[in-house]
Formats: C-alpha cells, sequence, structure tokens
C-alpha cells in the first residue's frame, strides 16, 4: 500500500485500487491513473507489513507517535483537499461569470 498526494494506493491482483483512507473503501482505476511514483516502485521493495517485527509497526516508532505523526497528515490531507474545492469552485465561478459576459 502506498500514498500519494490524497490518496492511498494498493496493487492486489494485477489490478490498483486508490481510497481516501488507508482503511478504504478502495476503488478499483485504471494502470494509467496511477501516479508513475507509485507503480514504478521496485517489486523487490514491496513488502508485506507482517514481515515487520512488532505486529506490522516499524522499529523505533510507539504506537503513540505514529498516532501523532497519522493525526497531522489527515489534517493536512483534508486542508490541502479544502484548498483545492475551493480552487475548482472559484475557477467554476468565473468561467460562469465569463460565459454571461458572452
Amino acid at each position: 500500500m502506498y500514498r500519494y498526494g490524497s490518496y492511498w494506493y494498493y496493487c492486489y491482483d494485477n489490478g490498483w485500487y486508490r481510497g481516501r483512507s488507508p482503511r478504504g473503501p478502495f476503488a478499483y482505476i485504471n494502470y494509467r491513473s496511477v501516479p508513475r511514483a507509485v507503480h514504478t516502485v521496485p517489486p523487490r521493495y514491496r513488502r508485506h507489513w507482517r514481515e515487520f517485527p512488532g505486529n506490522g509497526h516499524a522499529y523505533g516508532r510507539d504506537k503513540q507517535e505514529l498516532r501523532q505523526i497519522h493525526r497531522a497528515d489527515r489534517r493536512m490531507d483534508r486542508r490541502m483537499d479544502r484548498r483545492e474545492e475551493r480552487r475548482v469552485e472559484t475557477r467554476e465561478i468565473r468561467r460562469e461569470e465569463q460565459r454571461r459576459r458572452k
């Protein structure tokens, strides 16, 4: 599972899936929709979390620290999503105003 931007990408059975959260829900996407930085990760780099000691937690990080990091990431993702939504809305408003002027 890979995080890129505000989405999580998951490759399963030669298909790619994308979701807003690592917990899902995930939707099937076309291979062309997967960011290049994600689908070009070497296969030997990919691992399953169960291979890591401590039930999937990385070395040197305790659960509380990981929670804080993930919480901050989610906040930043929400901020970025709201900014993008405002940009899109502003563009749509401007286009509509231009159409009315013509």
